[in-house]
């Protein structure tokens, strides 16, 4: 297994395995992941297993996302220290203290994955989602030398 660059390809591809209604579908969402250097994706072989990354908001805040592949589940350990390793390298390297992330209340799934990652519950966003639906918002904090 290796830790590789996010390509927009590693998007594109990520998409097809995302509910319709899910929100990360719009391809904006792969333009502004891939315009950044602190995107990274998974691989095994030829195998995608999944992307992950913060892309900054402003001064210390980053906003953290991550895409699944059907082989996300096979590779549980793998994907939580590798999720794990890339938050903390980006938000160290740009000095990022609060990494804040966005899910769908209706899929209990990916709150448990956040909060297995290290993240907790901030508040309900009524309506939030693109769907209509309530989401979580989540945050994890970071403590830096000098901040």
């Amino acid at each position: 297994m290796e830790l590789i660059h996010f390509d927009a390809a590693h998007g594109e591809q990520l998409l097809e395995h995302l509910p319709d209604d899910d929100p990360r579908r719009d391809p904006r969402y792969i333009g502004i992941m891939s315009e950044y250097e602190s995107a990274w994706s998974l691989i095994d072989g030829d195998d995608l297993i999944f992307s992950c990354g913060i892309y900054p908001i402003w001064d210390g805040v980053g906003e953290g996302w991550f895409l699944p592949s059907d082989l996300t589940e096979e590779y549980k350990f793998a994907t939580v220290r590798s999720v794990n390793n890339v938050f903390d390298f980006v938000c160290e390297k740009f000095g990022i203290t609060r990494v804040q992330a966005t899910t769908d209340c209706e899929i209990p799934r990916d709150r448990k994955f956040l909060e297995v990652v290290g993240f907790e519950v901030e508040s309900k966003l009524r309506q939030y989602g693109a769907n209509g639906h309530d989401f979580w918002m989540m945050t994890r904090f970071y403590k830096w030398a000098g901040r």
